[in-house]
């Protein structure tokens, strides 16, 4: 904690909210919720986090996660971006994952690739086969490729060839193409 700049924990308790309404139609449930939110079924679907600390216990059994987590995924994913370097994924990275494993982590870059890319993007289909997560990303015909794909990066990944991104950070083992043709 101290290397992170903290001296402790912060003591915030925590924030109460009011209940959602639920909206009547898909329109309205589009409109209402966030950019990363996909839909089955006519239900919002928002992605879960890929990491979750249990801060439960005792400061110092956090202290270790946190340390861990930074020291073997955040600073190095952070390095592999700037450096434009798709990252060797390995098992000690992948910190405190969350249960939905590879299939969530799927779910999650596909949100990712949809909020990176906006009105770019076409259609996103990902999936997962073992650990490796992989998706294909259809630009829209009015897209601007050039721009699509330096946006890559803001979805944590890297340019490993022509259309093809490799993830950045060492917790997920994932590639995206980007391909043409119809969705």
């Amino acid at each position: 904690m101290l290397r992170l700049g903290l001296s402790s924990m912060p003591k915030y308790t925590p924030k109460v909210s009011r209940p959602r309404r639920r909206a009547t139609s898909r329109a309205s449930l589009q409109r209402a919720a966030s950019s990363d939110t996909d839909y089955v079924d006519g239900d919002a679907i928002v992605p879960d986090c890929d990491v979750w600390l249990d801060n439960s216990g005792s400061q110092g059994a956090l202290d270790g996660v946190v340390e861990q987590l930074w020291e073997q995924r955040l600073a190095p994913f952070a390095r592999n971006l700037e450096g434009g370097t798709a990252a060797e994924p390995h098992a000690a990275a992948a910190v405190a994952a969350n249960p939905d494993g590879p299939e969530g982590a799927a779910r999650r870059l596909a949100a990712r690739l949809r909020l990176a890319g906006g009105q770019d993007v076409a259609a996103v289909e990902s999936g997962a086969v073992g650990d490796r997560v992989t998706a294909t990303l259809r630009p829209a015909r009015t897209a601007d490729r050039p721009a699509l794909g330096s946006r890559m990066t803001g979805a944590g990944l890297v340019a490993a060839g022509e259309g093809v991104f490799r993830s950045a950070d060492p917790g997920l083992d994932a590639e995206v193409r980007i391909v043409e043709g119809p969705v």
